[in-house]
């Protein structure tokens, strides 16, 4: 690439765009990455191109992921650090895209994945009872003892 990030692939330019999209599958850690469920899909793609609509404009769902969609109106970086919220994608978003496919049944979606990096269900044991219940007019001596 030519901007961002330079001189990738590490290899000497023209670079075929196939290349190009395994050295960014490589070098962003998509390759390591092991929940495609659609959710883990729509996770990544947008931890790819960027935290800014969640941190700075939670009003907008991110254009990446879905414009072309009842769920995208407008707002849009324009740059890095540049956010022009009248501007409205003229790019497909991912999440569009991926129905889309889905709906051809090109692509075979599942809804959730197992994988390794899950932690493990957690296992709660019960408190042992720590005693007598002492009520607001109980007799008892332990209760005299309180007061």
């Amino acid at each position: 690439t030519v901007h961002v990030p330079k001189h990738r692939p590490l290899t000497r330019p023209p670079f075929t765009w196939e290349a190009s999209a395994i050295d960014a599958l490589h070098y962003s850690g998509l390759a390591k990455w092991r929940n495609w469920s659609i959710a883990g899909t729509l996770f990544k793609l947008e931890a790819y191109n960027g935290w800014g609509y969640r941190r700075y404009h939670p009003q907008v769902l991110s254009p990446y992921l879905w414009s072309f969609s009842q769920h995208y109106q407008r707002g849009k970086y324009t740059a890095d650090g540049r956010f022009d919220a009248d501007l409205v994608s003229q790019q497909c978003g991912a999440a569009v895209l991926l129905k889309q496919l889905d709906a051809f049944a090109l692509i075979q979606p599942t809804l959730v994945t197992q994988t390794d990096s899950q932690p493990p269900p957690v296992t709660r044991t019960p408190r042992p009872y720590p005693g007598q219940l002492i009520q607001r007019s109980h007799q008892h001596s332990s209760v005299k003892h309180i007061q």
